[in-house]
């Protein structure tokens, strides 16, 4: 897993996932933070996860759809895991809107 972090800038960053089918697990941690950021796809339902930078603690947990609802992603469809360092904050957006 690798793990970013630029102390020097407070902006929002968005990282690009692309979802490559199921089941889809992907981590993006930041360093020097203690925060890190989840996304699981087991191909029943899918969720973000706010963990520690190493993935291994649950701190929250967001469901965010399942397998029956018709917004699901797709194999291919393109989402981002969003982090403001300032704020030690994260979300996602997918399918063209801000959510989490």
């Amino acid at each position: 897993m690798k793990i970013e972090s630029n102390p020097n800038d407070d902006r929002p960053v968005a990282y690009q996932v692309e979802i490559r089918g199921f089941p889809t697990y992907y981590a993006k941690l930041f360093a020097d933070t203690g925060f890190g950021v989840v996304f699981e796809d087991d191909g029943e339902t899918g969720y973000v996860y706010a963990t520690n930078d190493k993935a291994d603690k649950i701190f929250d947990a967001l469901h965010l759809y399942n397998s029956k609802n018709p917004n699901k992603p797709s194999s291919g469809d393109k989402f981002f895991i969003v982090w403001n360092p300032k704020m030690e904050k994260a979300g996602y957006s997918i399918i063209t809107s801000f959510k989490g």
